[in-house]
């Protein structure tokens, strides 16, 4: 914890209400996912079950479905269990 932030308390997040929609949003199209795909940088996370060299291979493949997946996300104000989790590594502040 930084010394900064010590005496804060934690931060609390009001859950979705029950059947909650979320209309104002324009969904993606395939080509905005393969445009975005192809914009990625080549490293890849710890937790990526497929990594991004290869993601970019098979982005006119699979795009149509993370197109839906998505957009399906964004009308429901849900998203899949398997996406709210991350690999955070810490990196220390040089002094000078």
């Amino acid at each position: 914890m930084r010394d900064a932030t010590a005496g804060d308390r934690s931060p609390c997040f009001a859950p979705c209400p029950s059947g909650a929609t979320m209309t104002k949003f324009r969904g993606v199209t395939v080509e905005e996912v393969i445009a975005a795909i192809r914009k990625l940088p080549d490293k890849s996370c710890a937790l990526d079950v497929l990594p991004t060299p290869q993601l970019k291979l098979v982005a006119d493949l699979i795009a149509p479905f993370l197109c839906e997946l998505f957009n399906r996300s964004l009308t429901t104000a849900k998203v899949p269990e398997a996406f709210k989790f991350a690999y955070v590594t810490p990196r220390l502040k040089s002094k000078t």
